[in-house]
Order: C-alpha cells, then sequence, then structure tokens
C-alpha cells in the first residue's frame, strides 16, 4: 500500500465509501496496472490563477453568504461558479467574456420585465450570487413532462455536471437554499438551460405556433391585410436550403418585435416567395422576439407548426448533425446583434414582372415590402432596441459577437487535461499524480465532453474522498 500511503501524505487520502476505491486500492496494493490508463504523464504546468480552489473551499463560501441573509430571501438564492475555469489557468481579465456571457444567460432565460444581474460574492468575482424571483425562476417548470418545482431544479437536472455534496458546509447551503445543488459551475449551467426543450420550460414556450403568436399579440393574417407587416424575400440565405421569406410584427402585449423567417425544404417549394408574395405556407419558421425585458427569445417550428428543438432545413455548422439548435444556433447569429439585414428581391422581382400580377398585389407588394433603405432603417431601430436591453444586463461584447453563443460551443468541444483538473476541481498536478485511480478513458490528452460526463461522478468520489464535503452519490 506505499501508494495509499503517498496519497495520504499528499491529503487525498481514499476513504472505502466511495464508489470503486477499494478495488482501486486493492489494485494499487497488488501492483495491478489496470488503472494505469496509458503510461506517465509528466506534471502539468500549474494554473497562474493562484491556488486552486477546491470544492470544500467553494462550498464555505456558499454556506457563509447565504447564511448572511435574511431568512426571508434565503430560499430564493442560487449560485453559479466560474471557479472550474479559474483552477484550469483561465482567470482575471480572461474571464471576462464568460462573465458577461453570464449575464446574458440569466436575462436570455427569463421571464421577468427587468433586466437582473447576478451578483459576485468573492474578491476574484469566481462565483455569483442569483435570486431566482428576478428572472421569475421561482415558478413551477414542466419539461417533456417531468414537473419541477421551480426552474433551478429543472436545470440541476439536467445537467451531469450539477452533483449534490454532503458534508458540514454543503449541508448548511443546502438546507438554507432548500435545494439539493445550491452552486454549479456556470458553463455546465448555460448548457442545458439555453437549449432544447428546457429553454423552452424556463420561457414558457407554447407547443404550436398559432398559440405562440397569440400570446405575442400578433394576428399574421390582419397584419398582412392592413399593411402593419414588413417583409422581404431573398434566394441568398446564408443558412437556409433554398429561399426564405422574413416578416416582422409589432408585438401587442408589450413593446417589442417579432421577427419570423419562413423556410423551404427545397427549391421547387420556396418558389412561392416571388408567385406568391403574401403565403404563409412554409416547411418551418423560426421565430426571434422581444423578450419582457428586452433581450432575444428564439422558437423553430415545423412545417405542421408545432414546437421543435432544430431544425432540418436551417444549416448550422458547428454542430455535430448540421441542423440548426434552438437557441444556440439563432444566438451565433443574432446574440451580439439582433435582427441582421436582408436583402430583399421580391419587389423588384414583382415591380419588373408588374403585368404578370394583378394590380392590386403590386401595390400590396410596395406598402408590404419596404425599400432597401426603410428595410435598413426598420432592422437599425430594432438592433438598437435590443442593443440597449443588451447594455442595461452588462451584457454587450466590445467589437461585437456574442458571448453566451462563444461560451455554449467552448462548452461543447473536447476538453484538455488542465480543463479536466478543473472540473474536478483539483491542481493539474493533483490530476496528474492521481490519474492512474481514474479510468483509462481519462488517460487521453483530450476527451470529448460527452465520455468527461460520463465519467465525471465517479471521479470526482475519488478525488473528493479527502475532502470534508464530497459527494453524496458515490
Amino acid at each position: 500500500m506505499q501508494r495509499a500511503s503517498m496519497m495520504l501524505a499528499m491529503g487525498l487520502t481514499l476513504t472505502l465509501g466511495c464508489g470503486e476505491v477499494q478495488d482501486v486500492l486493492e489494485a494499487i496494493g497488488n501492483g495491478d496496472e489496470h488503472h494505469g490508463g496509458g503510461g506517465h504523464h509528466p506534471p502539468p504546468p500549474e494554473s497562474d490563477c493562484g491556488a486552486t480552489i477546491g470544492v470544500d473551499d467553494l462550498y464555505v463560501l456558499v454556506a457563509d453568504d447565504v447564511a448572511a441573509l435574511d431568512a426571508d430571501d434565503q430560499p430564493f438564492q442560487r449560485y453559479v461558479s466560474l471557479v472550474n475555469r479559474s483552477n484550469a489557468g483561465v482567470c482575471g481579465a480572461a474571464l471576462d467574456n464568460e462573465r458577461l456571457a453570464l449575464n446574458e444567460f440569466v436575462n436570455n432565460v427569463s421571464l421577468s420585465s427587468t433586466v437582473g444581474r447576478p451578483l459576485p460574492i468573492d474578491a476574484a468575482e469566481l462565483v455569483y450570487r442569483i435570486d431566482m424571483r428576478d428572472y421569475a425562476w421561482d415558478r413551477g417548470v414542466e419539461v417533456d413532462g417531468l414537473a419541477f418545482a421551480d426552474g433551478w431544479e429543472a436545470m440541476i437536472a439536467a445537467s451531469p455536471f450539477a452533483v449534490e455534496y454532503t458534508g458540514a458546509d454543503a449541508d448548511r447551503a443546502k438546507e438554507d437554499t432548500g435545494t439539493t445543488v445550491p452552486v454549479v459551475s456556470f458553463d455546465a449551467l448555460a448548457s442545458v438551460a439555453a437549449l432544447d426543450a428546457l429553454y423552452y420550460a424556463l420561457l414558457n414556450t407554447p407547443s404550436d405556433s398559432a398559440s405562440f403568436l397569440s400570446e405575442l399579440g400578433v394576428d399574421v393574417d390582419a397584419a398582412i391585410l392592413n399593411g402593419d407587416t414588413v417583409r422581404a424575400g431573398t434566394s441568398q440565405s446564408r443558412i437556409s436550403r433554398a429561399d426564405r421569406r422574413v416578416e416582422r410584427y409589432d408585438l401587442a402585449n408589450r413593446p417589442g418585435f417579432l421577427w419570423r423567417a419562413l423556410d423551404f425544404a427545397d427549391e421547387s417549394a420556396s418558389a412561392s416567395i416571388f408567385e406568391d408574395p403574401f403565403s404563409t405556407e412554409s416547411d418551418g419558421t423560426v421565430a426571434m422576439y422581444t423578450l419582457p425585458n428586452g433581450l432575444l427569445g428564439f422558437a423553430i417550428f415545423d412545417q405542421d407548426d408545432n414546437r421543435t428543438n432544430d431544425s432540418d432545413i436551417l444549416l448550422d455548422t458547428n454542430q455535430n448533425n448540421f441542423r440548426a439548435r434552438v437557441s444556440g444556433s439563432c444566438l451565433s447569429c443574432h446574440g451580439g446583434t439582433g435582427p441582421i439585414p436582408v436583402v430583399d428581391e421580391v419587389r423588384a422581382f414583382v415591380e419588373g414582372n408588374a403585368d404578370a400580377y394583378d394590380p392590386a398585389v403590386v401595390a400590396a407588394v410596395q406598402r408590404v415590402y419596404p425599400s432597401a433603405t426603410e428595410l435598413a432603417g426598420i432592422v437599425d431601430a430594432d438592433s438598437t432596441l435590443y442593443q440597449t436591453a443588451l447594455s442595461r444586463a452588462s451584457a454587450r461584447l466590445v467589437g461585437g459577437g456574442d458571448p453566451l453563443g462563444a461560451l455554449l460551443l467552448q462548452f461543447d468541444r473536447d476538453l484538455s487535461e488542465t480543463e479536466m483538473a478543473g472540473d474536478l476541481f483539483v491542481s493539474q498536478g493533483d490530476f496528474e499524480a492521481n490519474r492512474r485511480l481514474l479510468s483509462p478513458v481519462l488517460s487521453v490528452s483530450a476527451i470529448d465532453r460527452d465520455d468527461f460526463a460520463a465519467l465525471y461522478l465517479d471521479s470526482l468520489c475519488i478525488l473528493s474522498a479527502a475532502g470534508e464535503n464530497f459527494p453524496a452519490g458515490c
């Protein structure tokens, strides 16, 4: 048991109550190399961010912070952390874009009419307090038929990185907040809450297009009839497989706008944007609309007008299957700017072929399909409205680009050895020294995020065994 004695000296003593630690220690004592996983790895350089922040440090900070609040407020407090990123060597100003992404995230999945900002509770601004009431997360949420007490419970249920801990400080934090997981790494939280069914649930997005429009107070037929909409059509879309029609409506239920893109599965179907400039038929629809706080919400509907998580018509080369995904794909295009100008081709086509149309249609096209200058002004006004809301949320990235969209893409790529250590809340040196105890899958220099997630809890059980607070699932 020489190796176990070395672990004890390092302060990483393994207890027998944690997963397969008993087998691991026996293997070490017997000289079994099964857990070697690829041989010797030279110790990586330590982070230049200062001392590694472990789970114990994190829970002391959270437990003390929530304990200092009024008892009536404590049950609504939740915490997100950038500690894993700092542990991986990203610190100081290098984390500013992720701090912007945090401000954007909480307001992007909010039904509140006001913008809220998470509050840092430490001098390095690595741990932030969130009051669920600021974002209407304190209501019941249903995701794919499963009911949750509030938005936070739905989020932590969706993330394999939301781990319950037990121990003196973890138990204090859990008791005061009333949740089993009061703190989660921010990137892990955003990766589940800003996408797919959970995203829709947090924004209470209706399941069909008609209900969605009704909730926003948009009557498409009446707006077209009265000329209260703006349209544009293009055959040059960067993301659509065929031609695309976009249309804009004012929201009746609150200040703001709705832009819809009507997309087609192939060129033959999309011919209707020129043949019938006022058709509302399509093979899929993407909606971008103003949330109550002024930021943007997104929704995708299929050809039957049912809400869907992604589109097989729109392309996103950042996705493995190339399907555009709500809301990550939408943010990558619109998160930093809002509406994007479209070069309309329909008006010029109709005017150039006026003899082929009823004069009333030509007049209606000239009313609803504005000139390039007019359309640019409308898009610019909507973009300014959105940018103002981003500024209120302190989520505007200087120089353009979208911090939340960038973070979602960053989270989904392979993890380096340094990032593995950071997510496991150990120093790079300790991660390397104890790597033989972990799954051989973790012996690689880079690992797929999903593969890492599958091994996350077991790895925590081994590396946290010496701590005062350790995973409850071990």
